[in-house]
């Protein structure tokens, strides 16, 4: 065998030896696409990370150790120093029920350990999940905890230990030269997490029915999507009575990290939560110390005197109540998501350079408005919770067009790097790393299939129609031919249908929002809807309570009923099923792409004579 043919032959095998490994890799996607992501990572050719970062006298830090001291330092400075407190402070709220004391049992130890995400890292310990979840299976060590749990509940104060944290610096955005650009994640130790679980669950129950219905951050059976759709909601409300709306987005200045603790304290007190459980979370709160790592580098440890730890369970239920109080406070509609809002008197700063005013609606007089003496800026586009609002004629074209763009990114960087063209690997690929850039939210912002709107549907079709043309055997197929054999929907049909669902989820009351987006005297023996107004401009007419209702009326009774949220989706599902040829409803829309795209047997023909051509575009011949 000469020297070429045993290179050819090692190349075969090598390609060989990866396809196999992807194929494997692409069967666990679903449940764990960390793994595929970190096998694709490994192939750039560096990973960032925190190097060089530009010190107070402008000069650039020597080592990773002087990187992390500068990271820590910075972090050090945003934290409040908090003025005297008076126990006449302003709390609206008083609960008249007292919280119980936390009790711990062996079960509720063991189901949480049992649920740990072994994916996560180790904490400062160096203890990792997958051990932890592991000894859970032995009785013995689960007793062990809960007594060590119990301990700690009675005297009321956490392990120095458990108190100090591993800080990992993320880049948020902006020069990565600029220590001011990193967000602060803790790791805490793993036993620490667990207890604070039990906490959480304990507290939870407690306060939920005193937190605003106006937030949606971290709270069970809410979200992003129905923070926005909430908003959306709000604002075709005054867009249809021809009223202009002016978003004004407030951003808090390091929010997390400038919680006063006494004041939060002062704040649980009146939500009832008081005698052990006020202790254990006084503790928990005070008397933490930080340190950052880069890389295998910790900086020197510095004090935390004020916030709630980023990373940790209980700071974001802890955060929330803090804040509570803002709608209160204000005379206008205020929805929340975590520290996208405003306090009163909380010490809390606003980022005045983050904060603006979109001016939406047609002869909006764009008024000007101040923030601490600083006019806010007006901007032509804004990105709440991941979706991108604009203040011209579409509130969401610009949103769709970056998600194309990151999706055709995705679909480039896939190609580069994913040796295997099969559609094992391809489909599942593309459904976790392709499609949700086209799907984020998208009950928020799809674009109803009418007249003036096909040609932003038929783009963002495009990324699965040439994504689908890369797979092994399908580059001279139609896209109905190629989505029937890979088991895929159009876009357009998977939005309607995703929109039937959270319909369903809002009207059953699977979803703690939206009550008022439809009207509730459904006919009973119909169970059809009927949007609650009249519908006077192109916004309302776009937006989800309304684009849904035809759609819905459309289905059959059987499927309205349907007992569960996976029933509902089957029904949908085995509607398709008996009724592929179906014209009535959103089953229709699939055959309205398909109408669009016209599949020219002379371009086949051109491609399979001039089989370079395909492979420059990347269609597969075979």
């Amino acid at each position: 065998m000469s020297a070429i043919e045993a290179q050819g032959q090692y190349k075969t095998i090598e390609r060989e030896s990866k396809e196999s490994y992807e194929i494997k890799l692409a069967k666990e996607i679903k449940y764990n696409s960390k793994q595929f992501y970190a096998y694709l990572r490994n192939k750039k050719k560096s990973n960032p990370t925190v190097s060089k970062l530009k010190k107070p006298n402008g000069e650039f830090t020597t080592s990773v150790k002087e990187s992390a001291d500068l990271l820590v330092k910075s972090f050090a400075t945003v934290f409040t120093n908090e003025t005297s407190l008076t126990r006449d402070c302003n709390m609206d709220i008083i609960a008249v029920k007292q919280i119980d004391p936390l009790i711990i049992s062996d079960y509720d130890v063991k189901n949480e350990l049992l649920a740990l995400d072994v994916s996560k890292c180790a904490g400062p310990d160096g203890v990792h999940p997958k051990i932890v979840r592991i000894l859970a299976g032995n009785d013995n060590f689960v007793s062990a905890v809960t007594a060590l749990y119990r301990s700690i509940s009675d005297v009321r104060q956490f392990p120095e230990a458990w108190k100090r944290a591993i800080i990992i610096a993320l880049h948020k955005m902006g020069a990565i030269s600029d220590a001011g650009n990193y967000r602060p994640i803790s790791l805490t130790c793993i036993l620490c997490k667990v207890y604070e679980k039990l906490l959480f669950k304990h507290l939870y129950s407690h306060v939920k029915g005193f937190i605003s219905r106006n937030q949606h951050g971290f709270m069970e059976g809410k979200s992003s999507l129905s923070n926005l759709l909430e908003s959306l909601q709000y604002i075709i409300t005054f867009l249809d009575s021809e009223d202009p709306v002016d978003l004004i987005y407030l951003d808090f200045q390091k929010a997390f990290d400038k919680v006063a603790h006494e004041r939060l304290l002062l704040k649980l007190e009146s939500y009832g939560i008081t005698g052990q459980v006020h202790d254990i979370i006084r503790n928990f709160l005070t008397g933490r110390s930080m340190a950052v790592r880069v890389g295998y580098h910790i900086s020197s440890w510095e004090p935390v005197t004020s916030g709630v730890p980023q990373g940790s369970v209980l700071g974001p239920l802890l955060f929330i109540l803090f804040i509570n109080d803002m709608p209160q406070v204000t005379k206008f509609n205020t929805v929340l998501f975590a520290d996208d809002s405003k306090v009163i008197g909380g010490q809390m700063k606003f980022n005045v350079e983050k904060c603006g005013v979109l001016h939406i609606g047609e002869s909006n007089p764009q008024h000007g408005y101040t923030l601490d003496g600083i006019q806010l800026k007006s901007v032509q586009k804004e990105k709440d919770l991941g979706v991108t609002w604009s203040a011209g004629k579409s509130l969401f074209d610009d949103h769709i067009r970056e998600g194309i763009g990151k999706a055709k990114r995705m679909i480039a960087w896939l190609i580069r790097n994913v040796v295997s063209r099969k559609h094992e690997v391809l489909v599942p690929l593309y459904k976790a790393f392709v499609r949700p850039h086209l799907e984020y939210c998208v009950q928020v912002w799809s674009p109803v299939a009418k007249h003036g709107n096909w040609g932003i549907i038929m783009a963002i079709e495009k990324c699965q129609r040439d994504f689908t043309r890369i797979i092994h055997g399908m580059g001279f197929l139609s896209y109905s031919e190629r989505l029937q054999k890979l088991g895929l929907t159009t876009l357009l049909e998977r939005r309607m249908r995703g929109d039937l669902i959270e319909a369903y989820k809002i009207i059953n009351g699977h979803v703690n929002y939206g009550h008022q987006m439809f009207n509730h005297n459904l006919h009973y023996s119909t169970r059809n809807l009927c949007n609650v107004s009249s519908c006077r401009t192109r916004f309302a007419l776009d937006c989800f309570s309304v684009r849904v209702i035809k759609y819905w009326n459309n289905l059959p009774n059987s499927v309205k009923y349907a007992p569960s949220v996976n029933a509902f989706k089957a029904g949908l599902d085995d509607l398709k099923s008996y009724n592929p040829d179906s014209r009535h409803g959103y089953l229709y829309l699939s055959q309205e792409i398909f109408n669009r795209i016209p599949d020219k047997n002379d371009h086949v023909t051109y491609l399979k004579l001039h089989p370079e051509v395909a492979m420059r575009r990347h269609i597969s011949c075979f």
